[in-house]
């Protein structure tokens, strides 16, 4: 996880960041980590989508992307946006 922290740090000393430090951390963890497969083995395991613990940053987005309610560019377009409000 410091790499990503790494990353973040950097984000923030740049003086033209692409994204804000929330998003440096949480877009290339959710890719390197799986996100979509936790997610999917959570669901297959039977964890509702409206438990409180899917309706998490990143999770709520991925059910969607999972069941192909929306692409995987809005899917990340939408975890983006939603790390603004933190």
């Amino acid at each position: 996880m410091s790499r990503y922290l790494d990353r973040a740090k950097e984000l923030r000393a740049s003086t033209a960041p692409p994204y804000n430090c929330a998003q440096s951390v949480v877009i290339p963890f959710a890719a390197d980590a799986g996100l979509s497969e936790e997610v999917e083995g959570l669901l297959m395991e039977g964890v509702p989508e409206n438990a409180k613990s899917m309706q998490a940053l990143g999770y709520k987005e991925m059910i969607d992307c999972i069941r192909g309610r929306m692409g995987k560019k809005e899917t990340v377009e939408r975890i983006k946006t939603g790390t603004r409000h933190y």
